[in-house]
């Protein structure tokens, strides 16, 4: 369940995260940090988002899962970092 998550992030490329994550029934308050990728200075699946994102979470890459809803980035980004991915469809 989400609230068994002791670290949370969530990124977009498009920005109005807060709004995104309203959209789907989340509450940003469920998370540590939001985040748009144009923020960290690039769009998925730029590997170096990811490298921001785990150093400002102090936590390991290998620790992250990524939970997305395209392949094309999400799951690329995945791929090339090495780290689990979830597909939300």
């Amino acid at each position: 369940s989400i609230d068994a998550l002791s670290v949370g992030f969530t990124i977009s490329d498009y920005g109005f995260v807060n709004e995104k994550l309203q959209a789907l029934g989340l509450e940003p308050s469920l998370f540590d940090w939001v985040v748009s990728a144009p923020e960290l200075g690039g769009l998925k699946p730029a590997s170096q988002l990811l490298d921001q994102v785990a150093n400002k979470m102090q936590v390991n890459v290998n620790q992250c899962l990524i939970i997305g809803d395209r392949n094309d980035t999400d799951g690329q980004l995945a791929q090339i970092k090495g780290v689990h991915f979830f597909l939300v469809q």
